[in-house]
């Protein structure tokens, strides 16, 4: 299951997996003021064990009157970290002379790329109840780092049969995941949509990838499997 969420700056997707745990994308909008060359996707897993209960924690901290004592500023829940790898995820609320504000705010992060967004009461409701529906349906295998390839460690680009699209001045992006399969071909049953821009970006990088042969990932000298995490864009 995926649900995806667009906020005016930030475009997010929250992932339930049996095998990998819970997954949250996150990419600032086409709409924001970073562009495109800068527009870094933070794409995170968590395992779902340590996700529920910390879900109740991130609420606190947006609830919880604070003390006397607490200084301006942003508080901030404790970070949660992901399964792999540095990065984390938090929300906070603006705390001035001792009273809650309105502002509630959202960070996510990995080794590479920190996002740090302005939220409304609304948004960080339906995100928090979002991570919370993902969580309940996701599990997370022991083995689920032996028994898949890591995508970012292996060459997998694709070639593609034909152009990438068949609409002059086209323009959008998508995030996807599919199976690679151990001759090179997407598993386009496996295939998923995490975000896109519009209805018409995500048709044709369907038929890309559908058509597309990709370099399969080896493990000990032979070809295997491979969940992908691929970005297309039109600009």
């Amino acid at each position: 299951m995926i649900q995806r969420l667009s906020f005016p700056l930030m475009d997010l997707g929250l992932i339930a997996d049996s095998v990998r745990g819970a997954g949250i994308v996150a990419v600032p909008s086409i709409n924001s003021n970073v562009g495109w060359d800068h527009a870094k996707i933070v794409w995170l897993r968590f395992d779902p064990d340590s996700l529920i209960p910390w879900l109740d924690v991130a609420k606190a901290y947006l609830v919880t009157a604070p003390g006397a004592s607490t200084p301006n500023g942003i508080r901030w829940a404790p970070p949660l970290s992901p399964v792999h790898g540095p990065g984390g995820l938090s929300f906070g609320r603006m705390v001035l002379r001792g009273e809650l504000r309105d502002q509630r705010y959202l960070l996510v992060s990995d080794s590479a790329k920190q996002w740090n967004l302005e939220i409304t009461r609304y948004q960080a409701d339906k995100l928090l109840n979002g991570l919370l529906e993902v969580a309940s349906l996701s599990r997370l295998s022991p083995s689920s780092h032996h028994d898949w390839v890591n995508a970012d460690s292996v060459d997998v680009k694709p070639s593609y049969k034909s152009k990438l699209s068949s609409h002059p001045g086209l323009s959008g992006r998508v995030y996807l995941q599919v199976v690679v399969d151990s001759t090179g071909l997407a598993d386009m049953s496996t295939y998923a949509t995490i975000i896109a821009s519009d209805t018409l970006v995500e048709a044709e990088a369907r038929r890309a990838i559908a058509e597309a042969h990709f370099r399969p990932a080896m493990r000990a000298g032979h070809p295997v499997r491979v969940l992908v995490e691929q970005t297309i864009s039109w600009k």
